[in-house]
């Protein structure tokens, strides 16, 4: 399961993501995702998964297999009473893939 919850901020020019959670083999992680800092290679995988979820304040994914928790802080409008469930399963394989990807590069770049 991926639960992301998004919160606009009145400060500009702000795109962070705290996350943390437990990878495919249980392993427990963290980190912080400052888009600013990533490479570009990393920027565009970073806004292609935020494309699966940005305008909902709260967009919970089903049936991954890593489990992950994301505190997004976005100087972006977002929707603050939109909520979204979606299954993974039926996921079309361009977001799964963007979803992998994403998951990726959080366990390339975690802390713990």
């Amino acid at each position: 399961m991926v639960r992301a919850t998004s919160t606009t901020t009145d400060v500009p020019n702000i795109e962070h993501m705290d996350i943390y959670g437990n990878d495919d083999s249980g392993t427990h992680f963290t980190t912080c995702l400052m888009r600013e800092d990533l490479t570009t290679e990393e920027q565009t995988i970073y806004d292609d998964a935020i494309a699966l979820f940005a305008d909902n304040r709260e967009t919970n994914i089903d049936n991954t297999l890593s489990e992950f928790w994301i505190e997004r802080m976005t100087s972006t409008v977002v929707d603050f009473e939109a909520t979204e469930d979606v299954d993974y399963a039926a996921m079309n394989e361009a977001d799964k893939d963007k979803l992998r990807a994403f998951l990726a590069m959080v366990l390339a770049n975690k802390d713990v």
